[in-house]
């Protein structure tokens, strides 16, 4: 993959020391999995985890995700559908 980013023109190392690699599309992956919608669980098998805390080690939600999800909650006593 450093090979194609150079090959692009693309820099393997940014200017705040993040890389481009392998690694970093596996974070990118379960992150936007979980954005999506998808659980921790559901998320472990294409991302190739055993663990679950491995994938939650993954996910790199900020506060919005967090707040998006406790408004998608519905009342307590209150039948959905």
């Amino acid at each position: 993959m450093r090979e194609d980013l150079e090959a692009a023109g693309l820099p393997y190392q940014d200017e705040i020391g993040e890389f481009a690699d392998f690694q970093a599309l596996r974070h990118t992956f379960v992150t936007k999995a979980c954005d999506s919608g998808a659980d921790a669980p559901t998320v472990m098998k294409p991302a190739r985890h055993k663990d679950i805390k491995t994938t939650m080690r993954y996910t790199h939600q900020d506060e919005s995700a967090q707040i998006a999800a406790i408004r998608a909650m519905k009342p307590p006593g209150k039948k959905s559908g």
